[in-house]
């Protein structure tokens, strides 16, 4: 457990953008998870692995199965991308 506040904060489209018009809720979810246990934050772990580019705007904090589901998926297909491409280079030679 951290204590430390989420770096990406300040620029999180979820609490800027999303959450706008519920402020209430939207302070809830960032004292639990921006400023205590971001770590844990299903869009932080996106982030990590993947880019900020491939965190899905409507992801939710507590969505960890859908970030752990993200994840897996980009790097199957990642996996597979590399593996075609590795094969067609070798059989263009």
């Amino acid at each position: 457990m951290s204590m430390e506040h989420c770096e990406y904060l300040p620029k999180c489209m979820f609490f800027n953008d999303v959450m706008q018009d519920m402020p209430k809720k939207s302070e809830e979810l960032k004292a639990y998870y921006c400023k205590q246990h971001f770590t844990e934050c299903a869009r932080y772990i996106v982030l990590q692995a993947l880019g900020r580019e491939n965190v899905p705007a409507m992801l939710f904090p507590m969505q960890t199965d859908e970030a752990k589901r993200l994840i897996i998926e980009e790097e199957h297909w990642s996996d597979k991308y590399r593996k075609s491409d590795s094969a067609g280079t070798e059989s263009t030679e």
